[in-house]
């Protein structure tokens, strides 16, 4: 399984920074990607993304995430909580291909 992590520190993906990381993803071909501080318009578009929830403690935020996951296989068993004494909006987890993943940005 190939497995990328990147905080892409808000890169929109019409920019020519989004466009080189979107490149990029698309040269390494990940079966699963969690991505920090970005926007499901950055993730490939065939594949299913599940994302934290938008409130993550600095208002409205529009597209933008803390972490979301993106996998070419269906997610299950998708959490968005964790844990109701963590912070809101910086947890997704969830299960693809018969392994658990979790992703936070703190």
């Amino acid at each position: 399984m190939n497995l990328l992590v990147w905080n892409v520190e808000w890169a929109a993906p019409r920019s020519k920074r989004g466009a080189a990381i979107q490149g990029i993803i698309a040269d390494l071909q990940p079966d699963v990607i969690c991505m920090t501080e970005g926007t499901a318009s950055m993730l490939p578009g065939a594949g299913h993304t599940i994302e934290a929830s938008p409130d993550y403690g600095y208002g409205a935020t529009g597209e933008r995430r803390k972490v979301l996951l993106w996998s070419r296989s269906p997610w299950i068993d998708v959490d968005r909580v964790g844990d109701s004494e963590m912070p809101g909006g910086r947890f997704i987890a969830g299960t693809t291909g018969g392994l658990r993943f979790v992703g936070v940005c703190i």
